[in-house]
Protein backbone atom coordinates (compact mmCIF):
# COMPACT_ATOMS: atom_id res chain seq x y z
CA UNK A 1 0.00 0.00 0.00
CA UNK A 2 1.14 3.56 -0.65
CA UNK A 3 0.28 5.42 2.54
CA UNK A 4 1.84 8.63 1.15
CA UNK A 5 -0.68 8.80 -1.69
CA UNK A 6 -3.59 7.99 0.63
CA UNK A 7 -2.65 10.69 3.15
CA UNK A 8 -1.99 13.21 0.37
CA UNK A 9 -5.46 12.64 -1.10
CA UNK A 10 -7.02 12.99 2.36
CA UNK A 11 -5.23 16.29 3.00
CA UNK A 12 -6.20 17.62 -0.45
CA UNK A 13 -9.83 16.75 0.23
CA UNK A 14 -9.82 18.52 3.60
CA UNK A 15 -8.11 21.59 2.11
CA UNK A 16 -10.62 21.61 -0.76
CA UNK A 17 -13.56 21.63 1.67
CA UNK A 18 -11.96 24.45 3.68
CA UNK A 19 -11.54 26.57 0.53
CA UNK A 20 -15.22 26.08 -0.37
CA UNK A 21 -16.41 27.04 3.13
CA UNK A 22 -14.26 30.20 3.14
Amino acid sequence: RDFTVESSEKVDGETFLKLIRN
